[in-house]
């Protein structure tokens, strides 16, 4: 395949993934997992109250300090620290999501019947599989992210140098997401164990690296009038409407599902069309 090929591979996958976002089979393993992530949102947003204050107060106490727990603090830090628990339901739950999301797609791809119930009990029963196989991509974008960040406080770089760095960090994402792309599908679709999938990983490069990262690149393109609203959390702040910090924090919940279900479906679809027909060729 030429790149221009595999550039309209990955045009083409995204494309026919959008036009299933009205199928609501293939939305409920992120219904489930954003219920989680809009929980999460809520323990924050209420932790005075008593259903949440046992936990939420030591806790973000311990995370931010006893200041956290005073009016609007709360609310300053609250997408810092989404983010960071995210990290962890992402690793954990986000990788079953999509376990259990592929075979539906793979279905209806096929022009089949998504079957909901079948597809949890292989993800649930290839759960372990599914988050260590992701677990290498999910370490190295936390530590990329953090080491970067580490790296700007201890030089004290200005607004140049920092926006350079996050260009390049979210270059390196996404090199690396498309490197672990089609992981899931290895798991789900080829019922590889976890050293099986990933040493199997690179054969799917040649042909799938540049739709995957085209696919990942438009995807954060698009999203991105979420992650600029995401990022005025000071200035909602600073006008005295903290609370609308908590709606913003729900909808960058709906972004990152939104974004979750492209990825996944377009993994599955690159992944039937092309990576999987050339294994059997071969």
């Amino acid at each position: 395949m030429s790149l221009f090929e595999q550039v309209a591979l990955g045009l083409q996958a995204l494309r026919f993934t959008a036009l299933a976002l009205f199928r609501p089979r293939l939305w409920e393993p992120w219904l489930l997992l954003g219920a989680l992530q809009a929980l999460v949102v809520v323990a924050l947003w209420q932790f005075a109250h008593p259903a949440f204050s046992w936990l939420m107060a030591p806790l973000l106490s311990a995370l931010a300090g006893e200041p956290a727990l005073h009016y609007p603090r709360v609310f300053e830090l609250m997408p810092d620290l989404y983010d960071r628990a995210d990290v962890y339901v992402g690793a954990l739950l986000g990788s079953v999501a999509i376990g259990i999301s592929t075979p539906l797609f793979a279905a209806q791809f096929r022009g089949e019947t998504p079957r909901v119930a079948e597809s949890f009990r292989m993800g649930i029963r290839r759960s372990p599989a599914l988050i260590l196989v992701q677990l290498p991509f999910n370490v190295l974008v936390t530590a990329l992210s953090l080491g970067v960040e580490s790296w700007l406080a201890r030089r004290g770089g200005g607004g140049l140098i920092t926006h350079a760095a996050g260009f390049g960090v979210t270059g390196c994402s996404l090199a690396l997401q498309a490197l672990f792309f089609y992981a899931a599908a290895r798991v789900m679709l080829k019922g590889d164990g976890t050293l099986t999938a990933l040493r199997a990983l690179p054969s799917t490069w040649r042909r799938g690296f540049v739709p995957a990262f085209v696919v990942g690149a438009v995807t954060l393109v698009l999203l991105l009038p979420l992650h600029w609203l995401s990022g005025q959390v000071g200035a909602v702040v600073q006008r005295g409407r903290p609370e609308l910090v908590g709606s913003l924090t729900l909808l960058e919940v709906a972004g990152g599902l939104l974004n979750w279900f492209l990825l996944t479906g377009s993994a599955t679809l690159i992944f039937l069309s092309v990576l999987d027909s050339s294994e059997e060729d071969a």
